[in-house]
């Protein structure tokens, strides 16, 4: 294992693609999530900067998430009305007022965390410890949280 001795060659180990190998954003932006935090990043961290950053997964949900599921079933219920490129609020909810939105992102907060306690408490993998992907869940005939 070659180990770095300054900020020369760390700076060269960067830049240099022989060196530091790329697939993807990986390693540099784990580098920056380190040095942006002071020195320490935790993995939690680390995992939103690469969610941030990974261009490819944010046009990837442009394209095929946004407008397909979501955006269907919300224009569908009459929460949302789709223009162009953008969604907005249907027009029984455009002008609420401040404390009314924020109701509503209390309980959309409530939501989130509800559904994310029941897929990481149900189908956390013994092995890896890594969540089954709720696709791979709802595949095995799992249902959704109530």
């Amino acid at each position: 294992m070659n180990h770095l001795a300054d900020l020369g060659e760390l700076k060269g180990f960067i830049l240099d693609r022989n060196r530091m190998q790329m697939s993807h954003i990986y390693k540099p932006v784990m580098i920056q999530a380190v040095l942006s935090r002071g020195g320490t990043a935790t993995r939690d961290e680390i995992a939103a900067d690469f969610l941030a950053r990974d261009v490819l997964q944010i046009e990837y949900y442009r394209r095929n998430v946004v407008n397909q599921m979501p955006g269907v079933r919300l224009v569908r219920d009459g929460v949302l009305v789709r223009q162009g490129d953008a969604h907005r609020l249907a027009e029984p909810f455009q002008d609420l007022t401040k404390a009314q939105k924020l109701e509503l992102m209390a309980a959309r907060e409530q939501r989130i965390k509800k559904h994310v306690a029941f897929y990481r408490d149900q189908f956390k993998s013994k092995s890896t410890g890594y969540e089954i992907p709720l696709r791979a869940a709802r595949h095995r005939g799992l249902r959704a949280p109530p």
